[in-house]
C-alpha cells in the first residue's frame, strides 16, 4: 500500500439506491450524504485523520465530484478484505463490509441500523458530533473478542441460513423451513 495509507479508516460506500441505506439508515440516505459526515469529523478531529473510500462495485454511479475535493479522503478501488484488514477502524452506513469486518476482528462504526450495530460491539452512532467523538477516542477502544465470538456463534447457529440458496443442499432446506415454522 501507498505511504499515506499506513494509518486510515475505511468507508464502504454502499449503491446509489441500496434498499438498506434509504429504508434502514434515518440519517444518511445518499453516499454523499456519507462523505459530509466524514468531512464534519475529519475538520473536527483531534487528530490528523485520513478516511479510504471504496465506491461499491455494482454500482453504475461514480462519485467523481468526490475525489479529490479533499485531500484526507481517499478513494481506492483495491481488494476490500485489503482495506478492511489495513484498517484502523471500519465505518459503514450497515453495509456487509461491516460485517466483515467484525469477523476479522476490527473496529466498527455503524451510522445505520444494521443487525449487527449493537453497542458494546460496534459504535451505533446517530450524529455527525458523536461520529466525531468517537473517533477521537478510536485508540483507546478495545475490542472484546469474547463478545465478538459469541454474536458470531449467534450468527451461525440462530441467524444464517447454511449454504448457498444458488445451490440449496439438504442443510440449506432444511434450515429454511425450520424457520419459516417458527415463524
Amino acid at each position: 500500500m501507498q505511504t499515506f495509507l499506513k494509518k486510515f479508516i475505511f468507508v464502504p460506500f454502499q449503491v446509489k439506491f441500496d434498499s438498506q441505506v434509504l429504508l434502514n439508515s434515518k440519517n444518511i440516505k445518499t453516499m454523499t450524504g456519507l462523505y459530509q459526515w466524514l468531512e464534519f469529523a475529519e475538520k473536527s478531529s483531534d487528530q490528523p485523520l485520513k478516511f479510504v473510500i471504496k465506491e461499491h462495485p455494482s454500482d453504475p454511479h461514480k462519485y467523481t465530484e468526490l475525489y479529490n475535493k479533499n485531500p484526507n479522503i481517499i478513494f481506492s478501488n483495491r481488494d476490500t478484505k485489503e482495506l478492511i484488514e489495513k484498517a484502523d477502524a471500519v465505518i459503514t452506513v450497515n453495509s456487509s463490509v461491516g460485517l466483515e469486518a467484525i469477523l476479522l476482528h476490527k473496529r466498527v462504526i455503524v451510522l445505520g441500523e444494521a443487525c449487527y450495530g449493537i453497542e458494546g460491539f460496534c459504535h451505533p452512532v446517530k450524529t455527525e458530533q458523536r461520529l466525531s467523538e468517537v473517533i477521537n477516542q478510536l485508540s483507546s477502544w478495545q475490542l472484546d473478542i469474547d463478545l465478538v465470538e459469541n454474536f458470531l456463534a449467534y450468527l451461525t447457529r440462530e441467524y444464517c441460513v447454511p449454504t448457498s440458496w444458488r445451490n440449496p443442499d439438504r442443510k440449506h432446506i432444511d434450515s429454511l423451513r425450520k424457520k419459516f415454522k417458527a415463524i
